[in-house]
């Protein structure tokens, strides 16, 4: 356990003492205004996309479910005995 805790705290330290090796990417660190905003936007879809394909076919298995419990079982009749009458 020591020695994992060991390894962990000489590859942080690492990290900290070489910053630009830790940059996840160019473009995240883009001086130009124009890519920042296009990696921005990117970023967002890519965020929203999954969600709303969840969404959407959470709501879509919400409407057959639906749908499937009505025609099951047929309504009941007006003259039909009530348990418990």
């Amino acid at each position: 356990m020591i020695r994992v805790l060991l390894v962990a705290a000489l590859v942080f330290f690492g990290l900290l003492a070489f910053p630009d090796v830790a940059h996840a990417c160019p473009v995240c660190f883009d001086s130009s205004d124009e890519n920042r905003k296009a990696f921005l936007v990117t970023a967002a879809f890519l965020t929203v996309l999954p969600l709303g394909m969840v969404t959407g076919a959470g709501l879509w298995l919400r409407k057959r479910a639906r749908q499937g419990q009505g025609t099951d079982v047929p309504p009941p009749t007006e003259g039909a005995a009530r348990p418990g009458a």
